[in-house]
């Protein structure tokens, strides 16, 4: 099973090892190394995380075929198709990358559509970790993906299912995103400096 996860900060990779750990699924996260300090790449090496290097293409392929190795080995893979952390200032979502879908045809895995949304609050804050007081994870319908298909038509399909899954849940809490103003993300200065 290969997961295609919406959103990719640090936060998120951790609540997604944390959440599979606790129902029991050995798993790899494929994990950008290019935007980490060592203790954290230490951290996810440790935990069996696939790495890569985002600014190198042939690490960004090697990185494929490992996660790939893994799913055949039986562990669940979990990739962040959107390869960015920073929600998309107008659209639902970034585009998602080609990574997932190529690795559902190496390892004829099933992708199922994977949303990881915060519900943040919508008043000022001193601290960011105030932001992550509630996550909704929500696991679409598992999709399969074929070589006899465009593999970019295919993966943009995965992205409605994915924009659809995170609209709902921005409706369902709600999030109000206009273009690119956000009504959260205030945050008090810890001091004042004159």
């Amino acid at each position: 099973t290969l997961l295609a996860s919406s959103a990719a900060s640090d936060v998120y990779k951790r609540q997604m090892y944390i959440a599979l750990k606790k129902l029991g699924i050995a798993t790899s996260v494929m994990v950008a190394t290019d935007c980490l300090n060592i203790f954290s790449t230490t951290l996810f090496a440790a935990a069996d995380a696939t790495l890569l290097d985002r600014r190198d293409k042939v690490s960004s392929n090697n990185s494929i075929f490992e996660l790939a190795s893994k799913i055949i080995a039986g562990k669940t893979g979990v990739i962040f198709g959107e390869a960015t952390w920073n929600l998309h200032p107008i659209k639902l979502m970034h585009d998602i990358k080609l990574g997932a879908s190529k690795i559902a045809c190496l390892t004829d895995a099933v992708i199922v559509p994977t949303i990881l949304e915060y519900i943040e609050i919508p008043e000022l804050f001193e601290h960011e970790s105030s932001l992550y007081d509630r996550v909704i994870v929500e696991f679409g319908v598992p999709q399969t993906i074929t070589l006899n298909q465009d593999l970019s038509l295919q993966t943009q399909l995965l992205q409605k299912t994915m924009e659809k899954m995170r609209k709902k849940i921005w409706n369902d809490n709600g999030v109000i995103r206009n273009n690119s103003v956000s009504y959260t993300h205030l945050t008090l200065p810890t001091k004042l400096e004159v």
